[in-house]
């Protein structure tokens, strides 16, 4: 978090500040997990020792593709929601 936003952040939290490189320094020491199957995703040869490819996760109590019934409720109950994300971009 080097943006002038992140280091507001930083300073109400009572942390160090940090550089660009700190950042990537971390980015490329950090346990990684890589919650995808490596048949979709074959392992590439270079890959960090710090990166570990799992495979895809599953809840146990997962028995079906049906929302929950709150969830289709409010989807039923007007409009179509609006959703924006940002995947899985670093913060």
């Amino acid at each position: 978090m080097c943006t002038t936003t992140g280091r507001a952040l930083r300073g109400r939290l009572g942390l160090p500040r940090t550089t660009a490189r700190g950042f990537v320094r971390v980015l490329r020491t950090v346990p990684t997990l890589l919650a995808v199957s490596p048949v979709v995703a074959p392992p590439a040869p270079d890959r960090a020792d710090h990166v570990r490819q799992t495979g895809f996760w599953f809840r146990a109590d997962e028995t079906t593709g049906a929302p929950p019934p709150g969830l289709v409720e409010f989807l039923s109950a007007g409009e179509p929601p609006v959703y924006f994300g940002l995947g899985s971009t670093p913060s």
